[in-house]
């Protein structure tokens, strides 16, 4: 009986990282370099136009990003953020999230386009680094909005041209993911 249901799920699966028509394993990672020219916008204020363009400041964090879909729901992504490097400081708030551009032009295009009218989005409230860290720190959380593949009406990670971006509290972006989430 096991070996039928097996079967049946493998037949039914849409793709192959489906199974029983539930996503398995999808995940999308990016990592952060020191020494980048991408880094030293300003992020725009909640409610506010387009934040300042950057300036090709030197990004000073490293680490790296990892999303997972929830395989039980195929809904919420869990996420998880390493950081370490020069700019990470103990006992400092640091925001994390989304940008179609990690340089934020100040002039938006006359046609609104999704990826200029996303051009940030705080994926959480700023988070207090540990008192004592050796290397680096950790982020983990849970995403109702964002997934991999956009399923329950979600935002896609997944082919949607997204930089995750860590910035101080004084919203200055200092690492910038060295390519798009995939």
């Amino acid at each position: 009986m096991f070996y039928l249901l097996l079967l049946l799920g493998s037949v039914t699966a849409r793709e192959g990282r489906y199974a029983f028509g539930l996503p398995i394993g999808q995940s999308v990672s990016a990592t952060f370099t020191e020494g980048s020219a991408t880094c030293g916008a300003v992020l725009p204020a909640p409610g506010v136009g387009p934040g300042l363009a950057g300036v090709g400041a030197t990004c000073t964090v490293r680490g790296r990003v990892t999303f997972r879909q929830n395989f039980l729901t195929g809904a919420d992504a869990d996420y998880e953020v390493w950081l370490t490097g020069s700019g990470i400081l103990p006992r400092t708030q640091y925001i994390v999230g989304f940008s179609t551009d990690c340089s934020l032009p100040i002039l938006l295009p006359a046609p609104l386009t999704v990826p200029y009218q996303m051009q940030w989005q705080q994926l959480n409230n700023a988070v207090m680094s540990p008192f004592l860290m050796v290397n680096g720190f950790y982020i983990k959380g849970t995403s109702g909005v964002y997934n991999i593949n956009g399923a329950s009406g979600r935002f896609p990670l997944r082919g949607s041209n997204t930089f995750f971006v860590v910035a101080r509290t004084d919203r200055t972006i200092i690492g910038c993911s060295t390519a798009v989430l995939a």
